[in-house]
């Protein structure tokens, strides 16, 4: 724990449907902050996998300034849905995560 009482614990999120997704504030944004808030992690990680890269950036960079403690990292996702879109981006991930 650090000297403030917050574990110093991140928290990795994965996000598929998108950053423009009506749910995503509900469902990710909001509980990612209560976690945060609660101690129970220092610092939450988003990754969106999106097919619209450019405008999930602009969106991601917006929420950035208002959300200090959680980082967006986008990642272009295929057009194509299903399991092989999944298998493609696995490594992408797994390159990510490993830097």
């Amino acid at each position: 724990m650090g000297g403030n009482g917050v574990k110093s614990k991140r928290l990795l999120v994965l996000v598929y449907d998108g950053i423009a997704n009506s749910v995503f504030d509900n469902l990710v944004l909001l509980p990612a902050e209560k976690k945060i808030e609660s101690g129970l992690f220092a610092h939450v990680d988003i990754v969106l996998f999106e097919t619209n890269y450019a405008e999930s950036v602009e969106r991601a960079k917006k929420l950035q300034a208002f959300h200090r403690a959680i980082s967006f990292h986008i990642i272009r996702r295929l057009p194509v849905a299903g399991r092989l879109s999944v298998s493609v981006l696995a490594p992408v991930l797994a390159r990510w995560l490993l830097d």
